[in-house]
């Protein structure tokens, strides 16, 4: 048996979305507020309007742009324990990242995250072994609007060790965090070098960067922080109805993240991602957990794969508002068709209502979900060869292997039964 996967493009598709995609970023564009963003781009062979700040890319900008991105990523911690991405059998996963709200299981109500929540998040996420890297899991309401961001990045950087995920909406912050995390390791090199955390950038679909987030990309590139060009496109408000169009407008995005990257330092590494969704047309409020956001998130992590770069996608992700039925079996589909695509990088465990609320219980509760669905990617070759070989055929041949049996190698993992805490009356 090899591994489980999972796929829903063709070549053909791929190729329609890639020229879909170049398509819009030359003739379409796209609009940064940052003049010197701008004429960074510009400099680099862009066609730029510095009025508007529209800037449109062409096939040359975005091929070499391609060429000059590491096709692996090293995710590394204060604990020492790092990773290449991609590496066989290691997909990474988070929590949820920073909605306003935690939900409260004793009242049944959600309430305004505060910084305690941060750092309590951060110490169970530390703790939790199925949690491989920690975004910040919710704002920290009570701390002043325009630095609540930088509270939250020094207490989850200073309550948990496993590598950190972030955002950086100004030049300001960026400089702040690659201070802080420079700090720490004792220099910038040693940043660029072991990177601790990693930062998300994410867009206004479609097809805008504000002017902070587009130099705080510029400067974090630079860094050598690691960077995910987060593209949550919303099918039927900011995006095409359509899943292709939309994927086409999440492909376009990432191109042109990836590009400003790479023109600002050439070889800086770079994630492609999509937690992207559909619109209820009865409401116009974004929804997840729905069979189009999952086609167009797992095809974001195939367009990845056919770049050759390493993918950050939306894992674990629903719109129930309580820890219903509902939330499990979204939080499950979702989780794993990323997981079976092959994602390198996920986000989501914990996390409610469209992730705009994380609950503490959930993230336990996700923790064991993820446990379940990661041994569908098992590959079961080399332990089936293993059991012919040191096992069963010993035994038919009347001799005892020495040594562990297969069974107890390889039972491992397997403990979590499904009968976990049901009453033996059953």
């Amino acid at each position: 048996m090899t591994k489980a996967t999972m796929k829903v493009l063709s070549k053909d598709d791929i190729e329609l979305v890639h020229e879909s995609s170049l398509k819009i970023l030359s003739e379409v564009g796209v609009k940064i507020d940052s003049p010197s963003v701008v004429e960074l781009l510009g400099k680099a062979g862009a066609r730029t309007d510095k009025k508007s700040g529209t800037v449109h890319l062409d096939e040359r900008m975005i091929s070499q742009s391609l060429k000059s991105a590491p096709r692996s990523i090293r995710i590394c911690s204060r604990r020492g324990v790092d990773y290449r991405i991609p590496d066989d059998g290691v997909q990474l996963i988070s929590p949820d990242g920073q909605p306003p709200a935690v939900f409260e299981v004793a009242t049944g109500k959600k309430r305004p995250s505060k910084l305690r929540d941060v750092i309590d998040f951060a110490i169970l996420s530390d703790a939790l072994p199925e949690v491989d890297f920690v975004w910040p899991p919710v704002v920290a309401t009570d701390m002043p609007s325009d630095k609540s961001s930088y509270y939250e990045f020094l207490a989850t950087i200073a309550y948990t060790s496993k590598h950190v995920q972030h955002g950086a909406t100004s030049a300001e912050e960026a400089s702040f965090q690659i201070d802080v995390a420079s700090a720490i390791l004792g220099s910038r090199e040693e940043l660029k070098r072991r990177p601790i955390f990693s930062d998300v950038c994410t867009p206004i679909s479609p097809l805008r960067y504000d002017r902070g987030e587009a130099e705080a990309l510029v400067l974090l590139s630079r860094a050598g922080v690691p960077m995910v060009h987060l593209s949550m496109g919303i099918a039927g408000s900011v995006t095409p109805v359509t899943v292709a169009g939309t994927l086409a407008v999440i492909n376009a995005e990432n191109l042109c993240g990836l590009t400003i990257s790479q023109v600002a330092s050439p070889g800086a590494p770079s994630f492609y991602s999509s937690f992207s969704g559909v619109t209820d047309l009865k409401s116009g409020i974004f929804l997840c957990g729905t069979p189009e956001g999952i086609l167009m998130d797992t095809a974001g992590i195939e367009m990845a794969k056919h770049y050759g770069l390493p993918s950050c996608s939306g894992g674990p992700s629903n719109a129930a508002r309580t820890l219903s039925a509902e939330a499990g079996y979204q939080t499950a589909m979702t989780a794993m068709a990323s997981m079976l695509t092959g994602s390198d990088l996920m986000v989501g465990l914990g996390g409610l209502d469209r992730a705009a609320m994380m609950s503490f219980e959930k993230l336990v509760m996700d923790c064991e979900v993820w446990r379940w669905i990661k041994r569908l990617r098992a590959d079961q070759r080399r332990r089936c060869v293993h059991r012919v070989r040191c096992d069963q055929a010993p035994r038919a041949w009347g001799r005892v292997p020495v040594g562990p049996s297969h069974a107890q190698v390889h039972a491992k993992g397997l403990d979590d039964s499904a009968g976990d805490g049901i009453s033996p009356a059953w």
